[in-house]
């Protein structure tokens, strides 16, 4: 980024906004996140935890390779990570022939539908600033905005609260 103009190697106003906006999400995340852990009574995670956790919610019965290549970590990291979830009582495992089979343990459920629910609020109370012409044509934009979460890797379909 440069410190005069905030660009990102220069790309157009579309993909600077994104950036700009997923740097929001980020920050919200930030706060957010760790609150519904200490409201669940489980240790805050650390990124590389939190991220196979991600990973685990949106694919459950993931393999290990398959949750490196998601999280674009080493197989020995995501383990590492798996240890310490399991530890917490996040993740269980299960056999499937010869594969070891991993899934998010309804501890880790609450914690994500915790954070959703805050984030929707915050959501909300950042579109009651925006103009509602504005958020008219935002909400004309859904599938759009849905066809650019999947190019980055989220299912069509964000697994529903459990």
């Amino acid at each position: 980024m440069t410190a005069s103009t905030g660009s990102v190697g220069g790309e157009d106003d579309l993909v600077r906004v994104l950036v700009d906006l997923a740097e929001a999400f980020d920050s919200v995340n930030a706060v957010l996140r760790p609150e519904a852990e200490v409201r669940a009574r489980i240790e805050p995670l650390a990124p590389r935890p939190y991220a196979v956790l991600l990973a685990l919610v949106r694919h459950p019965r993931s393999t290990v390779p398959d949750l490196a290549s998601a999280t674009r970590q080493t197989v020995a990291k995501v383990a590492r990570a798996l240890r310490t979830l399991e530890d917490g009582r996040l993740v269980e495992r299960t056999r499937d022939g010869d594969e070891e089979r991993w899934s998010a343990t309804s501890a880790a459920w609450s914690v994500r539908d915790e954070a959703r629910r805050r984030c929707a609020q915050v959501v909300r109370y950042a579109l009651s600033g925006v103009p509602s012409d504005q958020v008219s044509r935002l909400r004309g934009a859904v599938d759009e905005l849905a066809a650019l979460g999947r190019s980055l890797g989220l299912p069509s379909e964000v697994p529903p609260a459990r």
